[in-house]
């Protein structure tokens, strides 16, 4: 699979806003179970293996920052926003919940 990075800076902003976008939506979901991208993306923003969801949600807080996640037909877009000079610990932030989601079995019992 081929990733394509697109960046653009604006030093008159006081905020980083972020856009990860993964070409597989619901249109990819098994058939008959309708949902599944939405429910796992929406659980990756639950915490990591990490961190808790408390933690998690305190951490993105504490940085001034915002982070959530839209599925589509055809696609998936993680966006998040962040204080600028707070931008490198968010994207490690970001990158964790990416990288190693927490999916508890409690989350899927809600």
């Amino acid at each position: 699979p081929e990733m394509q990075l697109i960046y653009e800076e604006d030093p008159t902003l006081l905020v980083t806003t972020v856009q990860i976008v993964f070409l597989s939506g619901s249109a990819d979901d098994p058939k008959g179970k309708a949902g599944v991208a939405n429910i796992a993306t929406e659980l990756m923003l639950r915490g990591t293996k990490r961190r808790a969801r408390a933690v998690f949600q305190s951490e993105l807080e504490r940085m001034g920052a915002s982070f959530g996640v839209r599925t589509a037909h055809d696609h998936v877009t993680f966006v998040g926003q962040v204080i600028k000079e707070n931008t490198l610990p968010f994207l490690k932030l970001v990158q964790d919940a990416l990288l190693s989601p927490r999916f508890a079995n409690s989350d899927f019992a809600e």
